[in-house]
């Protein structure tokens, strides 16, 4: 007898030996805890296998097919910090010298490395322009619910918190160097944040198409349309293209914690 799964969730474990009863194909389940292993005869196991990856295929696909609903419930926590964003900006712009924010909240290369790291954090709150926040607002209600379906609202926007910090702190201290250093260094707004969720969410999407059942080139994709969005959004005329890419790639690797973690499930 050959192993063709091993602890498998006792639903999908009642499945599939339904199937191999029905067709007649001796088998033997054996529990450990709550999972459940399957044991067929060798000569069967490549089938069995072929036929508890098509019904793990099935299974998310009609997983995918009840998403839209729950995605409307894990907008409602970015619906709410993007009014908080919108709210604050406006508070700001009542003020005759909104420069005074910006210089003692914003995200300064010679501050952060000299202790202010609270700047990481504020920085991620101040916007410059209204197209500048209104385009941020745009990517957090099309990123961050994803992440709040996966992970929960609290878990959620905590990598995405945790991604845009760290986005900033690298990119502080990189722009260090002599190659980069042209004086100090003002960044302000939440897009290091925005890349990080995207980073998050393109380390979930890898250990998605790296199940069994995918194929491998398939694992390539998300790291593909994850560069190729920070190319071609990251990198527009004004923009920190560093602090982008520092809270992408933070961003992902948060996400692989994350995912094969105690945040996963």
């Amino acid at each position: 007898m050959t192993c063709v799964a091993r602890k498998l969730p006792s639903r999908q474990a009642r499945q599939l030996a339904d199937l191999l009863s029905s067709l007649h194909i001796d088998h033997r389940s054996e529990p450990e805890g709550r999972k459940v292993s399957i044991w067929v005869p060798a000569a069967y196991a490549p089938f069995a296998r072929r036929q508890l990856a098509r019904m793990t295929e099935t299974a998310e696909t009609d997983a995918y097919a009840t998403e839209p609903q729950a995605l409307l419930s894990a907008g409602w926590s970015s619906v709410i910090a993007v009014l908080g964003l919108a709210l604050l900006y406006l508070l700001i712009n009542l003020e005759a010298d909104t420069s005074l924010f910006y210089e003692v909240y914003g995200a300064l290369d010679r501050k952060i490395r000299l202790g202010d790291i609270y700047r990481c954090v504020t920085a991620l709150l101040l916007h410059s322009t209204p197209a500048h926040l209104l385009g941020n607002i745009a990517a957090l209600l099309l990123f961050v619910p994803l992440l709040c379906q996966r992970f929960g609202h609290g878990w959620g926007w905590l990598l995405v918190l945790a991604s845009g910090v760290g986005g900033n702190y690298l990119n502080a201290w990189v722009r260090r160097a002599p190659q980069l250093y042209v004086g100090d260094h003002l960044s302000v707004g939440a897009s290091t944040a925005v890349f990080g969720a995207l980073g998050i969410l393109v380390a979930v999407n890898i250990r998605r198409q790296g199940q069994p059942y995918a194929k491998r080139w398939r694992a390539w994709t998300p790291i593909a349309g994850g560069l190729g969005f920070l190319a071609f959004m990251g990198s527009a005329p004004g923009s920190d293209l560093l602090a982008h890419l520092f809270g992408f790639l933070v961003g992902g690797g948060v996400g692989a914690v994350a995912v094969f973690g105690p945040v996963s499930y």
